[in-house]
């Protein structure tokens, strides 16, 4: 059931979005924190150390977006006002961040829940991405009611593994090791491990249906979570640095070469099992188990499945070596679960963006509408779609991840670098200063990932080209073919069409003797319409010139009671009947008398 307001209710209080925010933000340390060990190993620590000042800088710098722009939108609302185009390529970069967001937490989820092989990993992320275009269907309250349990679960589960995690801080503290590498070395590890950054937009987005004043609800969002992904994720990235020595302790058998080096060492040989793996659904039941390790032996070396599960799972396997194995499992459970609270929360950002663009006539006016819950319906449609697509496509998380931040970079600087050049907005000389300088770094990392990251480049560029191709058909294709509709006669506009252009109805057949039902006393009189003797280079037969004449009168052609005004063509001449054609009958015999 449809219904025709346009305007979506403020029902969004703080404790409703700050969570949805916690979905994205919080969901960051089960894979940044992998991530971060996977491309620096002992190094990682000052490249969590860096997103998380990074997060910070960029989270203070959107409680004064939100402030400046309290009617939603994000990077949309605050380029809009500088560049329409600008607004339009920034809320896609936006949407394809949100795309590969909602396809990357999905399949890390399903890491977390247990699963392992490729396939039944694809099926559970798409299945759970479903059930979440229907959970937001029913309007963002709902959506965040899910996120408040969530998150709420999440948080104890994440003191008890803090505190789990104090008796190994030394160890991880004397495991640090200084950045390795050229100064572009550590800053491409540092754009690699950019992944936790889309759910502000997402606030930005929502402002407009927070509850209002939307300065306060959207600070009341975004500070509390900001404290809790800062200090949590460093003090688990330290404990994280303990692990590989209780790893190999329970299994020595790979202590000689084990988180010897980075495992992004083990790039091209990761993909080869990877597309091992996906060909092969077997291979880790005892039927393939066989020619799996054959095949791995093969490609050379490559990530054993300590540093394969760090790298997907890291709190679950803390939580399985540091408190207990079945603490593992529920950390499993609720963390897998909260990933897709990160998918719940991208796909009301999709939809948002969709619903803020239709509204301004950038996109076609069908994604404005809205059901009986005021949810944008038709703009679920594409944000379920493209993660689905996503998924079918790639199959490993560093792959996933390389997709990731550069929609999410590009929509965050176009938004601050607009606000820090918009002198009509009510912010204060050095607010305006450090946004510019946040921007300025946010524009480098994305300089760097379009040289480094082409498939993500590739990517983006496709949701640019088809969000800029419906803009076109929406603000000139359409606009175009509505006035040269105006402009036809109407009986141009009730012509048929075929192959896309107005064809003339068919000439109507002429009578040529009068009908049974004529009302002409003298049939000979009788002419045909008037058209019928006219040009065949006439433009059009209106309804008069159809209609048949008779004439009362029998006097002869050319007087003035004569319908004709020329003489009657040849065919209209009625024969005489002759004698041989008609022969006289014979008289009838008189009956006899009896």
């Amino acid at each position: 059931m449809l219904v025709s307001h346009q305007e979506r209710p403020r029902e969004l209080k703080w404790y409703h979005a700050g969570p949805m925010l916690y979905g994205d933000w919080g969901t960051s340390r089960f894979y940044v924190l992998g991530l971060a060990f996977y491309f620096a190993l002992y190094a990682s620590f000052w490249y969590i150390l860096g997103v998380g000042i990074l997060v910070a800088a960029v989270g203070w710098a959107y409680t004064v977006v939100c402030r400046a722009y309290p009617d939603g939108g994000g990077v949309y609302s605050a380029a809009r006002q500088i560049s329409p185009t600008l607004s339009v390529i920034g809320a896609l970069m936006l949407f394809a961040n949100y795309a590969v967001t909602a396809a990357l937490s999905a399949f890390d989820g399903m890491h977390y829940f247990g699963l392992e092989a490729g396939f039944a990993v694809k099926i559970g992320a798409v299945v759970s991405i479903i059930i979440l275009g229907f959970i937001n269907y029913i309007g963002p309250k709902h959506a965040g009611a899910f996120a408040l349990t969530i998150a709420a679960a999440t948080l104890v589960l994440t003191l008890i593994l803090a505190a789990f995690s104090i008796p190994h801080l030394s160890e991880g503290f004397h495991k640090i090791q200084p950045m390795q590498g050229s100064l572009p070395h550590r800053w491409s590890t540092l754009v690699s491990v950019v992944l936790a950054m889309s759910g502000v937009e997402v606030i930005a987005n929502m402002t407009g249906i927070m509850v209002q004043p939307v300065s306060r609800t959207s600070k009341q969002s975004i500070f509390p979570v900001l404290l809790e992904v800062v200090f949590f994720n460093l003090l688990l990235g330290v404990a994280m640095l303990a692990l590989p020595a209780v790893l190999q302790a329970a299994q020595p058998r790979h202590a000689l070469t084990e988180f010897s080096q980075p495992a992004v060492a083990y790039q091209d040989a990761d993909a080869e099992i990877a597309q091992y793996r996906e060909t092969h659904r077997d291979w880790d039941r005892d039927s393939g188990r066989p020619a799996y390790e054959r095949f791995a032996k093969t490609v050379g070396p490559h990530s054993t499945e300590n540093e394969e599960a760090i790298k997907l799972t890291v709190l679950r396997v803390m939580g399985d070596q540091y408190v207990a194995p079945w603490f593992g499992v529920i950390c499993g459970v609720v963390f897998g679960l909260l990933l897709l609270s990160a998918v719940n929360t991208v796909i009301g950002g999709m939809m948002s963006v969709a619903y803020v663009m239709a509204r301004d006539a950038e996109l076609p006016h069908t994604f404005a509408r809205l059901n009986l819950f005021g949810v944008p319906w038709v703009g679920l449609i594409p944000a379920l779609l493209v993660p689905i697509i996503l998924l079918a496509i790639f199959s490993t998380l560093d792959t996933l991840a390389d997709l990731y931040a550069m929609g999410v970079v590009g929509a965050i600087a176009i938004n601050l670098s607009c606000c820090t050049v918009n002198r009509k907005l009510t912010v204060k000389t050095w607010e305006r200063l450090c946004i510019g300088l946040i921007a300025a770094v946010m524009i480098a990392m994305e300089i760097t990932l379009a040289i480094q990251k082409l498939h993500a480049l590739l990517f983006v560029s496709i949701v640019l080209a088809v969000g800029l191709g419906a803009r076109f058909v929406t603000k000139t294709w359409l606009p175009a073919r509505r006035r040269a509709f105006q402009q036809l006669t109407p009986e141009e506009r009730a012509a048929p069409i075929y192959r896309g252009q107005r064809v003339a109805a068919p000439p109507t057949p002429l009578p040529t003797a009068p009908p049974k039902n004529s009302t002409c006393p003298n049939p000979r009189s009788w002419s045909p319409p008037a058209a019928a003797s006219a040009s065949s280079s006439s433009p059009r037969i209106t309804p008069s010139s159809l209609a048949p004449t008779c004439s009362s009168s029998t006097s002869a052609r050319g007087t003035s009671s004569s319908p004709w005004k020329t003489p009657p063509p040849r065919w209209m001449k009625m024969k005489k009947p002759s004698a041989s054609s008609n022969p006289p009958k014979p008289p009838a015999k008189p009956r006899a008398s009896p």
